[in-house]
């Protein structure tokens, strides 16, 4: 059975502090800028912006590992012995 799901994760390559934003982008397919521009704003103007981020900062997963880094990863070199 194949895992088609799309599934919600804080990005570790498009990150300027938690991922958020990153992840965000990733997931609906758009810019990560645009939504950093809409949590800045919503920030700003009273909105609750930065309450947002917190909460998905520390509820929303990082993104996990690709399989092929965590098989490299766990391969013991020759010279690490």
């Amino acid at each position: 059975m194949t895992d088609n799901i799309k599934r919600l994760y804080r990005s570790k390559s498009e990150r300027m502090i938690a991922g958020v934003c990153g992840g965000l982008g990733e997931y609906l397919k758009i810019d990560s800028t645009i939504i950093r521009i809409l949590f800045i704003a919503a920030a700003l103007f009273g909105g609750p912006g930065l309450i947002v981020y917190l909460v998905m900062w520390l509820l929303v997963p990082e993104e996990p590992l690709a399989k092929d880094t965590i098989i490299s990863s766990t391969t013991v070199n020759s010279d690490d012995v």
